[in-house]
């Protein structure tokens, strides 16, 4: 037997375990200082400028002693520095404060992210989730029904919807906007969107088929439509599936916030270049 291999072996897993020790170790650290109230003060503090310690101080009601032992906490996690009596963020420590957004986010709404899903958004768009925060998240299937025929009712150009849930009433809104003129409409429909018995009847009978004839409704098809989306100029409705992949409209995240809107809006352009052309045989009524 080779022991010289068995030593060099164990020696190389022993390193690996203490790698992977002093990655939980930071990690560790980094969590402890964003979930303390002044240590997050100070982060919040000097993520656009350099702020001086006496800034700092003035907003809390801690000593100058206990503020400065916060302070060394973070400057020994990388986080921060000290500069001719400023404190500013490291490189790492703005890689860091970048995820307070989704952080917040996905805290504030902890309780609908126990039954529901971001894992099958595009992974640019999971890391950017925190763009999402300046939002309400509304509650029962009525009040985020009326949202969407709100979002309708008030759209001035262009409406951009995400289906995994056809509405027959949502649809009349839809075509009694088309009907006032002076609006395009572009939609993404998922093989097993829920379709509603009537919906043939009711296309033929608004005159859908004018619509997308002229150009003013465009359509899309894609495999599995994961969430539903409305979004017109300035206002923006999303849902997303719960941890059985189904979307069921009882609460959905609203914002007429510019940073939500510009995130959906590029979420859609993405979704309907990912999509191919519509196919109606692969829709089906229940």
């Amino acid at each position: 037997m080779d022991l010289s291999y068995i030593t060099i072996n164990h020696l190389d897993q022993l390193m690996h375990k203490l790698d992977r020790l002093d990655d939980e170790k930071q990690l560790v650290n980094i969590f402890s200082s964003l979930g303390n109230d002044v240590r997050l003060l100070i982060l919040s503090e000097v993520i656009e400028k350099n702020v001086k310690t006496s800034v700092i101080l003035e907003k809390t009601d801690i000593t100058i002693q206990a503020l400065h032992k916060q302070i060394t906490h973070l400057v020994d996690g990388g986080l921060i520095q000290k500069n001719n009596g400023t404190l500013s963020l490291t490189e790492f420590g703005k890689s860091i404060t970048g995820q307070i957004p989704t952080l917040a986010f996905l805290s504030e709404h902890r309780k609908y992210f126990q039954h529901h899903t971001i894992s099958n958004l595009p992974t640019m768009y999971l890391q950017s989730i925190g763009s999402l925060r300046n939002c309400q998240e509304i509650h029962s299937t009525v009040n985020v029904f009326e949202k969407i025929h709100s979002i309708i009712r008030n759209s001035k150009n262009s409406l951009k919807l995400i289906i995994a849930q056809f509405s027959l009433e949502a649809g009349q809104h839809l075509a009694d906007r088309l009907d006032r003129g002076a609006i395009k409409v572009h939609y993404v429909m998922g093989e097993n969107t829920i379709i509603p018995k009537g919906r043939k009847a009711f296309l033929e009978k608004v005159g859908w088929n004018k619509w997308l004839k002229d150009g003013i409704v465009t359509r899309k098809m894609i495999k599995n439509a994961n969430l539903m989306m409305i979004t017109s100029e300035d206002e923006s409705l999303l849902a997303f599936p719960d941890n059985n992949n189904t979307v069921n409209l009882n609460s959905a995240f609203y914002s007429k916030d510019k940073t939500f809107h510009e995130w959906c809006n590029n979420l859609f352009e993405h979704i309907w270049n990912e999509s191919h052309q519509f196919d109606e045989k692969k829709l089906h009524e229940i």
